[in-house]
C-alpha cells in the first residue's frame, strides 16, 4: 500500500479546521497503516478523505501512484473496492442485520440474493450474532451494532479495510475477540488503516504509526520509533499519559 498526501486540508467552516497542510508518505510495502493521537485531532476526517468520502478543501491524496479526485468516475470504483467501519455504524435503522449486510453486497457488489445471503450470515456467525440477525439496531446494543458494521465492512473482502476506533464501543471480552479478527486479518495479508487508542495493538499490528494531533501530522514512523524513541516532545507526553495505566 502505498499512499502520498501533499498539502491536505480539510476545512468546514473558518473557526473549524479539521486537518491543516498534512503531508506524509508511506513506505511502499506498508500493508497495516495505524492512526493514533488524541481524540480530536483529526483522524477520522483523514479516514474519510482516504478511503474517498469526502473531498479535501486543498491538497492531493494518492493510492498507489494513483491520485483520488472527485471529479472522475474511477473514484466510485475505489469506494465500492474499500470496506469502511465509522464510529457512528452507520447502519440503516428500518433494516435488520442481515439486511444491513446483504443490501450493499447486492446492490452495490452485484452479488445475487443466495450468495449474499450466505456470504451475511456466515458474518454474523463469526462476529457471535447468528441469533440477532432479524434484530433492527435498535433493538442491538452499541457493541453488536459495531459488530454488525465490522462484518458489512468485510463482507465483500475488500481491497482496502478502513476502521475508526473499531472496539470503541465493545466490552473487554468482545474487544479482544474483534482485535482478534483484525490481527487474522493483519495476518491474512488483508490491507488495513485504522485509528485506535489501543496502543499495545497499535503497536504489535502495525507497520506504519502516524501520529495526529490538532489537525497536523507530527511523525510518521515504524511502531518501534514511534513508540521508543519518539521524536516530538508532544508524542513522549500523549504515549506517557495513556499507557500509564
Amino acid at each position: 500500500m502505498n499512499i502520498e498526501v501533499r498539502d491536505l486540508s480539510k476545512i468546514y467552516a473558518p473557526s473549524s479546521v479539521a486537518l491543516q497542510d498534512v503531508n506524509f508518505a508511506t513506505a511502499a510495502d506498508t500493508q497495516v497503516l495505524v492512526f493514533i493521537g488524541p481524540s480530536g485531532g483529526g483522524k477520522s476526517t483523514l479516514l474519510r478523505l482516504l478511503g474517498g468520502l469526502e473531498s479535501p478543501t486543498t491538497g492531493e491524496i494518492f493510492h498507489d501512484h494513483t491520485q483520488l479526485d472527485q471529479r472522475t468516475a474511477p473514484l466510485r470504483s475505489f469506494r465500492q473496492k474499500n470496506g469502511f467501519l465509522f464510529q457512528q455504524f452507520n447502519l440503516f435503522p428500518h433494516l435488520t442485520a442481515l439486511e444491513n449486510i446483504l443490501l450493499p453486497l447486492v446492490e452495490v457488489h452485484g452479488q445475487t440474493s443466495a450468495n449474499a445471503e450466505k456470504t451475511a450470515l456466515a458474518g454474523l456467525d463469526r462476529f457471535g450474532l447468528a441469533d440477532h440477525s432479524e434484530k433492527r439496531p435498535g433493538e442491538l446494543s452499541g457493541g453488536q451494532q459495531q459488530r454488525v458494521g465490522l462484518a458489512r465492512a468485510m463482507a465483500h473482502e475488500p481491497e482496502l479495510l478502513i476502521l475508526d476506533e473499531p472496539t470503541s464501543a465493545l466490552d473487554p471480552e468482545m474487544k479482544a475477540e474483534v482485535l482478534e479478527v483484525i490481527e487474522e486479518l493483519c495476518e491474512s495479508g488483508q490491507r488495513i488503516i485504522f485509528s485506535t487508542h489501543e496502543m499495545g495493538f497499535a503497536k504489535a499490528a502495525a507497520d506504519e504509526v502516524l501520529f495526529l494531533a490538532e489537525g497536523t501530522v507530527l511523525a510518521t514512523a515504524t511502531p518501534k520509533e514511534i513508540f521508543e524513541n519518539p521524536s516530538d516532545p508532544r508524542i513522549a507526553t500523549f504515549l506517557e499519559r495513556v499507557m500509564k495505566w
